[in-house]
């Protein structure tokens, strides 16, 4: 049995977010967790280990593409 992927979805459209969480948690590989903002992603970032992170490029608060360098 393989250990779930740790993926963090980051996006202030709670929309786009719940879809994409239907699509990850229908495949039962990934262990989930969600934000609605930069703040709220580095908070988590800093507490838990991330394999793959989905941060929309348009946050208000903070750069999609420094997240992605704290992966």
């Amino acid at each position: 049995m393989t250990h779930p992927i740790p993926v963090l979805l980051v996006s202030s459209n709670s929309e786009l977010r719940r879809h994409l969480w239907g699509v990850l948690e229908e495949d039962g590989q990934f262990r989930l967790k969600g934000c609605a903002t930069g703040r709220e992603a580095m908070e988590k970032l800093a507490s838990h280990p991330f394999q793959i992170l989905y941060a929309d490029m348009r946050l208000e608060d903070f750069s999609a593409v420094a997240l992605s360098e704290l992966v």
